[in-house]
């Protein structure tokens, strides 16, 4: 016990632990990882690479361990667990480390440093010094797991706010004449094709790390000031060993086509209402809206995790859409109504594989990557008003390359 919360007295030691009993019950899975992260950048050319521990290279042997914290379930606490990968069925609570709780009101990179003042040391121990396996050290690698805003806070970055948004691409949030020489450059968020702008394999927040500096303030408007980065990182992590978010993704995602029928409802009573009138339509449909939820596909807004569905009842929503479609009949415009029957079938195709624990076979993994690009576009062109997010983004660009790499998502 400390100040910040309870704390497990050595992650490193149940690491070690769990790994030589595994090898002893002969339940040690090898995760070979794909080349995917030794792809050429935009430019053609192979990505630079400043090392460190916890990012390694493609080929070399390892252990995969996820470090995250989860914010849900109790109000007013945070979590923070560990899991090695390396073994079956990995995602199982019985198989996760609760390495410390900790009361936190709001989740925030000055709440985050006492939390992990215990735990960062023996992060950097485990990567340092490796684990035994069958007799032969291997190096460990550091992959980052919990929310969008914890591990934008982990590396000392702003967050979705953020003029560059998202944690791997270089891409500014839309277009701005503020920061017309980066949109320039890197593009937007809204943008759904062209070069992904990845940034370098170890870019801002691990040359700070392995320096030991504080971010540098380089000329505003310029590629080379971060604007994204104001905090020096409290763990370096790759970019490409960051997880897709798949949970809040999915919560994000399916609570977005919800509020998109409602603004195609609207939409259409706009053009023949007065403003009150559209707007009262509106609130009426979304009460509909929710009493199909209820009724049809009985599921129940949470306490926690912002009052979105927990990860099985966004499920539940998809394999129910035809119920939210059948609710528009009549009510909006027949090519409005296709278009967003398909989005739904290519999102509960793209969920199902995005939240599945298990190695995805290569030809589903491919589908997964046309899928999340169809569903994106055939939004976009469809309903222009709809903003690309950074948890749509990531989604889009970032979680078929994990995909490609790990063999999953969601181990």
């Amino acid at each position: 016990m400390t100040r910040s919360g309870a704390h497990l007295a050595s992650s490193t030691a149940a690491i070690h632990e769990q790994v030589s009993a595994l090898c002893v019950a002969d339940l040690f899975v090898e995760r070979p990882m794909c080349d995917a992260l030794a792809a050429i950048n935009d430019l053609g050319e192979p990505r630079t690479a400043v090392m460190c521990p916890g990012s390694l290279p493609e080929n070399q042997q390892d252990v995969h361990v996820t470090f995250g914290l989860v914010k849900g379930g109790d109000a007013g606490t945070l979590k923070l667990v560990a899991t090695m990968i390396n073994q079956p069925h990995p995602n199982s609570p019985s198989k996760t480390f609760l390495v410390g709780v900790c009361p936190c009101e709001e989740e925030n990179y000055d709440a985050l440093v006492p939390m992990l003042h215990t735990h960062l040391p023996q992060v950097e121990a485990l990567l340092r010094d490796g684990v035994v396996v069958r007799g032969a050290t291997r190096p460990v690698r550091l992959i980052l797991g919990c929310d969008y805003a914890a591990q934008c806070n982990l590396v000392g970055h702003k967050g979705a706010t953020a003029t560059q948004s998202c944690l791997c691409s270089k891409r500014t949030r839309w277009p701005s004449k503020k920061k017309a020489v980066l949109d320039t450059l890197f593009g937007t968020l809204q943008d759904v094709t062209g070069p992904l702008h990845l940034r370098e394999t170890m870019d801002f927040a691990h040359r700070m790390v392995i320096d030991g500096v504080t971010p540098l303030v380089r000329e505003r408007r310029t590629p080379e000031h971060q604007c994204s980065v104001v905090r020096s990182p409290l763990l370096a992590v790759n970019p490409r060993q960051i997880v897709p978010i798949p949970l809040h993704g999915t919560q994000g995602t399916t609570h977005r086509f919800l509020r998109l029928s409602i603004e195609i409802f609207r939409g259409g009573r706009s053009a023949t209402d007065g403003a009150a009138d559209w707007r009262q339509a509106g609130a009426a449909f979304a009460l509909e809206l929710v009493k199909q939820l209820y009724e049809k596909a009985r599921v129940r807004r949470t306490s926690y995790h912002g009052g979105l569905s927990i990860g099985r009842d966004c499920h539940t929503i998809g394999d129910s859409s035809a119920v939210f479609c059948d609710t528009l009949v009549g009510k909006v415009l027949e090519v409005h109504l296709a278009t967003y029957k398909q989005a739904w079938l290519l999102w509960s195709s793209v969920g199902k594989t995005l939240n599945r624990a298990c190695t995805i076979p290569a030809q589903e993994a491919s589908q997964f990557r046309a899928d999340t690009a169809a569903m994106v576009t055939l939004l976009e062109g469809s309903f222009p008003w709809l903003s690309v997010l950074p948890k749509l983004h990531i989604l889009i660009f970032h979680a078929a390359d994990f995909l490609d790499a790990f063999g999953s998502i969601r181990l």
